[in-house]
């Protein structure tokens, strides 16, 4: 279950990667990755600035939902 997810996740992201031409704002580049991911039934939660705090608070969900695997992005 969890490969499966990383990998969907990663061939979302490398779809973007591929199909879209390098210099445009980062922000169409995210539009298109929440575009894939949603297409694959994943809900897409972002932030401008990733803080301590969200990997503290992702462990926690992670513990309490039984989960093995969570990704953020850097």
């Amino acid at each position: 279950m969890e490969n499966e997810l990383s990998y969907n996740i990663r061939g979302a992201a490398f779809k973007v990667h591929t199909e879209l031409v390098p210099g445009l704002l980062e922000s169409v580049y995210e539009t298109a990755l929440s575009y894939e991911l949603r297409q694959k039934g994943y809900d897409v939660k972002s932030v401008e600035t990733l803080r301590d705090v969200y990997h503290k608070q992702l462990l926690t969900y992670l513990k309490l939902s039984n989960k093995k695997l969570s990704l953020l992005k850097l």
